[in-house]
């Protein structure tokens, strides 16, 4: 991993976590600079509290709307930030309004990992045990390496932040969300979304 990537990773789990640099970048070298897992690693430490600190200072934000050309399906999506300043500018309302055109063409279910019941996603690792031939005959840590790799397609599938967004595939929405947080130096989160749907 280059240099660059490895600090924006850092600062993305500062900016959702507010731990310090240092922590940070020792958790993610844990967590083989993995976010998401260097997230629960802290939550599991006790490091963090299960609701962030730094999701707590947000007290701003927009709520911007899509609705399809056809008027058969549209969304809404909660974008935060900390100050009235960000809510204001054309670039943060324009994030918002991207990400709600995102949502309504690629349908995720939840923001991120963290909102997930676990019961989904014990029916999920199942049906990825399933899928793989002759599970039986397999090491039980080779299966649970080859049930993560297919855990992690998944939840790419169906967590938001973790989508490839739809009008450049080259980034993430949290790529997307790490860009403004870098410009306006403020943490930058979506906080909830729903999709609106007319059956045919």
């Amino acid at each position: 991993m280059k240099a660059i990537e490895m600090l924006d990773k850092i600062k993305e789990l500062r900016a959702r976590t507010n731990v310090s640099m240092k922590t940070c970048k020792e958790v993610l070298e844990k967590c083989d600079f993995d976010v998401e897992r260097a997230i629960s690693y802290l939550r599991s430490n006790q490091i963090i509290k299960n609701e962030n600190v730094s999701k707590n200072k947000a007290k701003q934000g927009v709520i911007a709307s899509y609705i399809h050309h056809n008027q058969k399906v549209g969304c809404i999506v909660e974008l935060r930030c900390q100050t009235d300043f960000v809510t204001r500018s054309k670039e943060f309302k324009k994030l918002a309004e991207d990400i709600a055109v995102h949502i309504v063409a690629c349908n995720p279910k939840y923001v991120s990992r963290d909102e997930i019941p676990i019961d989904w996603i014990d029916g999920e690792r199942s049906i990825a045990k399933c899928q793989i031939k002759d599970c039986e005959k397999k090491p039980e840590k080779l299966l649970e390496k080859i049930i993560d790799g297919k855990m992690n397609s998944v939840f790419q599938n169906n967590c938001l932040i973790e989508q490839k967004f739809v009008k450049d595939e080259k980034i993430t929405i949290q790529q997307l969300i790490n860009d403004s947080i870098n410009k306006f130096q403020e943490n930058i989160f979506v906080q909830n979304f729903h999709i609106l749907r007319v059956d045919v």
